[in-house]
């Protein structure tokens, strides 16, 4: 009789760890993946710019932003925090470069012996936006902007 508490007492003290432990669900490292594509508009690649993708499911995955090349190329990592396999929505922006040849600054140049820090131009105006849903795997889009 004394075996069968010892035994039952095993389980329950034994088995109840284990079995939380079996249940518990692990939280995943964060994922990363990469977003490229190129940007055209009315058919031509557009000459630098920027795409911004607003994850509107921030629990799940960061928003992106990548820069449009010369050539209309864009390319950047994307992070994942939860990977379940199912897929996020995304508003995706797409901006163009300031023209400095509209730009309302002074053309008469800075002071002699002045050097102007390094930065990217400033992004002018919003040229379209839309709505995507991605997975965490790479992705290659595509975006043509027409009116």
């Amino acid at each position: 009789m004394n075996h069968a508490r010892f035994w039952t007492g095993l389980v329950f003290l034994g088995g109840l760890p284990m079995g939380l432990l079996l249940g518990v669900v692990r939280e995943s490292a964060p994922i990363e993946s990469t977003l490229e594509g190129h940007v055209r508009c009315y058919g031509r690649p557009m000459a630098g710019g920027v795409v911004y993708f607003n994850s509107q499911d921030c629990d799940r995955a960061s928003d992106v932003i990548a820069e449009i090349l010369p050539d209309g190329t864009f390319s950047s990592r994307s992070v994942w925090l939860v990977d379940d396999g199912s897929r996020v929505r995304f508003k995706v922006h797409v901006y163009s470069r300031l023209d400095p040849s509209h730009s309302s600054a002074t053309t008469s140049g800075p002071a002699p012996g002045f050097s102007p820090p390094s930065v990217p131009a400033p992004v002018s105006s919003l040229l379209g936006s839309f709505e995507i849903s991605l997975g965490a795997e790479p992705t290659a889009l595509e975006i043509d902007l027409k009116d």
